[in-house]
């Protein structure tokens, strides 16, 4: 448990540095140290290990290691941010993969585990140089919701999806609230 925490680090700082390569080997390692159990004992733990592994991968263009990685870490995710977190990573390898309807499918499937609902209108009232004097966004199930939707806008509105505007209305809703 000790040696992968190192390993995990040691991944962490050479992930920092843009040393990938290093990161994955690192990463690699503490997760052939760690068994099935250590879902259950150390979740934080190895959780943060799936989720930087699966991260590096797709950053190498390791696409399909890095899906790989994100099922493991989806089938055995406590909480849905945590699968949420694993299928942001899964958008932005389709949209490497220059598969943008799948993108926008598993986009919309985060949304849903966020439990938060597109919108088919601006809101009343808009006014949008307020927008900039509003408090920062703390709720941390609405800023990777945000992250979500700033995913998805470019591949729906490539594929001129039909909720691409209930995007954009969605994503100044949850910045009005």
């Amino acid at each position: 448990n000790q040696l992968s925490s190192l390993n995990l680090k040691a991944g962490k700082k050479s992930q920092k540095n843009t040393a990938y390569q290093l990161a994955s080997y690192y990463f690699e390692v503490a997760r052939n140290l760690l068994k099935e159990k250590y879902w259950k004992e150390q979740y934080d733990l190895i959780f943060e290990l799936y989720l930087r592994s699966a991260e590096t991968e797709y950053i190498m263009t390791n696409f399909e290691k890095a899906l790989e990685l994100c099922a493991i870490g989806k089938a055995r995710a406590k909480r849905q941010v945590d699968i949420v977190k694993f299928l942001e990573i899964e958008i932005k390898i389709y949209c490497g993969k220059n598969q943008p309807n799948i993108a926008v499918e598993i986009g919309q499937t985060s949304l849903n585990l966020l439990e938060i609902n597109l919108v088919d209108a601006p809101p009343e009232n808009l006014d949008i140089k307020a927008l900039a004097d509003f408090p920062r966004m703390t709720n941390s199930s609405r800023l990777l919701g945000m992250q979500i939707l700033e995913l998805l806008w470019p591949p729906a509105c490539f594929i001129e999806h039909p909720l691409r505007l209930s995007m954009l209305y969605t994503m100044l809703d949850l910045s009005y609230k």
